[in-house]
């Protein structure tokens, strides 16, 4: 079983760190975590917000890091591929490559203005040095164009 005999490493991205991950008993073990991740669901994955990756008011602040980043794996099918067992650390490249995956996501991505926007809710997750965010800010914004359904 994967990640029984080695770690899976979640850079946080915060205070907490990188954190290791084991599989035993069926679950998902992360250092400093209050709970365990069981084997999610394709309708967990797809939601991110059930199963493992439920937040609940009780969660500590690396539950709460841990959540978004290992959904993110799942999500974009990366933590099989060389080097996944660092999360987040691949490319945008490498995420949709390998079956199962999401379609849908990597279709909405192939189609983005600059690759940028969500496709699941925690599409935000990146490695370092990218940032796929689909964030509308500015400084002094004067005009916002919203195009549904066709070019424009």
């Amino acid at each position: 079983m994967m990640y029984s005999n080695e770690d899976l490493s979640i850079n946080t991205q915060t205070g907490a760190g990188t954190v290791a991950c084991r599989v035993s008993n069926n679950q998902l073990n992360c250092a400093g975590d209050n709970r365990a991740y069981p084997k999610p669901t394709i309708a967990d994955i797809w939601g991110c917000n059930s199963g493992p990756f439920a937040i609940i008011g009780s969660d500590n602040d690396v539950h709460r890091a841990v959540v978004p980043r290992l959904c993110a794996a799942f999500y974009r099918s990366t933590l099989l591929l060389d080097g996944g067992n660092v999360q987040p650390s691949l490319p945008a490249s490498s995420y949709y490559t390998v079956s199962p995956t999401s379609h849908y996501a990597r279709l909405v991505h192939q189609y983005e203005v600059n690759g940028l926007g969500y496709a699941f809710s925690y599409d935000d997750v990146n490695p370092a040095g990218e940032n796929a965010a689909g964030t509308v800010s500015g400084n002094n914004p004067t005009v916002l164009k919203v195009t549904v359904g066709g070019w424009s």
